[in-house]
């Protein structure tokens, strides 16, 4: 039998009529926690009631917990007089999970399901300064876990499957894979080995490309984390980079690096044989440009195609290049040659506007999202800038962020 769970808000405790939520939950132990606005308080008056009798009573407490058996139904009803807020359970478990349901002027909306998981720390499902994500065609997830040396993978249950870097599982120099009782990367230029990575991605084959930036080097690894190459080093030439940090793959396979000490856009193809880069004044001149040998470095500044602080960078499906620049607050966008087709977004904490744009992400149908990282929160535009949604906020909680990056 299906486990539920049914909320009643009472909205005029004179006449004792709830609105009420009826949501199925998988078994397992639940806390309640409730948010006016930007703070989150103790739950005022609740009572909860249990179908199955072996239960003790669920009383008021600032933090109201459910066990949630299977065929067992709960049942609670608070009592508050505000028209809108948000109920958030949280399952406690390792990894957490949650159902996150808000009401709003007295009626609810559809219940959205999502899933969290991580700590600060340096075993498998920790993390210390998560970066890129991305995840795969078998619907693996990757994590860049920036300054633990290492990429960690988990499957959509959010359980770690292994880890890979240099010795995350004995602390030597090498390169290792690990699956339990990990540690830390140790940092250093060997192959396999990171000294804070930052962004990934992958390819239609499932093979990784992980940006290595104080290595100034993307490397190479299978989705099982296993070792296949490397290309770059410090430099200003074609193929060198000086401190990349984000990468993106289209859909034939090319590679695609934000190269920010250079000021401009490196292209590979997905053995990291070099076609082409773009940026201002990279073929010699003080314009934008392509150039395909004997290049330069770019100049920075604020002109259309021009960066000052390139950061996420991604490939949608109709075949454009979309850049977020954090100093001008904005996203440029190019075809993949390199020419300059638009830019989007300006300061500001409205809809559409940015506030140090970070990562840059798309959708199979073209739309884009981007982490708004000096807003705390996700959008999501049309492949032409027109905003279409966003969620998030200052905080640690659930649908909270604190300074966003990888997407």
């Amino acid at each position: 039998a299906a486990s539920s769970f049914v909320l009643n808000r009472v909205l005029d405790t004179s006449d004792g009529i709830p609105s009420q939520l009826s949501y199925d939950l998988p078994v397992g132990t639940y806390s309640i926690h409730e948010k006016y606005d930007a703070s989150w308080i103790n739950l005022p008056e609740i009572t909860c009631e249990t179908t199955d009798e072996g239960d003790d009573p669920l009383v008021d407490s600032p933090d109201v917990v459910i066990n949630l058996d299977e065929g067992e139904d709960v049942t609670c009803t608070y009592y508050n007089v505000l028209e809108q807020g948000e109920i958030t359970l949280v399952k406690e478990e390792n990894p957490p999970d949650g159902i996150h349901f808000k009401f709003l002027w007295g009626s609810w909306d559809l219940p959205d399901y999502y899933t969290f998981w991580g700590e600060r720390g340096s075993k498998e499902g920790q993390f210390n300064i998560p970066a890129g994500i991305t995840a795969d065609s078998d619907g693996f997830v990757y994590v860049v876990d920036r300054d633990n040396n290492r990429v960690q993978k988990f499957d959509l249950d959010r359980y770690h499957q292994r880890m890979w870097g240099g010795g995350v599982a004995s602390g030597t120099d090498t390169h290792e894979l690990c699956a339990g009782f990990c540690r830390a990367g140790t940092y250093g230029d060997n192959d396999g080995q990171f000294d804070q990575p930052q962004g990934i991605a992958v390819d239609s084959s499932n093979y990784l490309y992980v940006v290595d930036t104080n290595n100034h080097r993307i490397q190479k690894f299978t989705s099982s984390g296993s070792y296949l190459m490397q290309w770059g080093g410090l430099g200003t030439t074609e193929g060198l980079f000086e401190y990349p940090n984000w990468i993106a793959v289209d859909n034939y396979d090319n590679v695609y690096v934000v190269d920010q000490g250079n000021y401009r856009i490196q292209k590979f193809d997905s053995s990291g044989a070099f076609i082409s880069m773009w940026g201002w004044g990279v073929n010699g001149g003080s314009v934008l440009e392509t150039c395909t040998s004997g290049c330069s470095p770019g100049i920075s500044g604020s002109g259309a195609g021009q960066f000052e602080s390139a950061q996420g960078i991604a490939a949608n499906s109709g075949d454009l290049v979309f850049v977020a620049d954090s100093t001008h607050n904005n996203i440029q966008v190019f075809d993949l040659d390199g020419n300059y087709q638009y830019a989007f977004g300006v300061i500001g904490d409205g809809e559409g506007q940015f506030n140090e744009p970070i990562g840059v992400a798309a959708d199979n149908e073209g739309r884009i999202y981007v982490a708004d990282k000096g807003n705390d929160r996700v959008q999501k535009l049309e492949a032409d800038g027109t905003f279409l949604s966003q969620w998030g906020r200052t905080g640690s909680f659930p649908d909270e962020f604190d300074q966003p990056a990888g997407i």
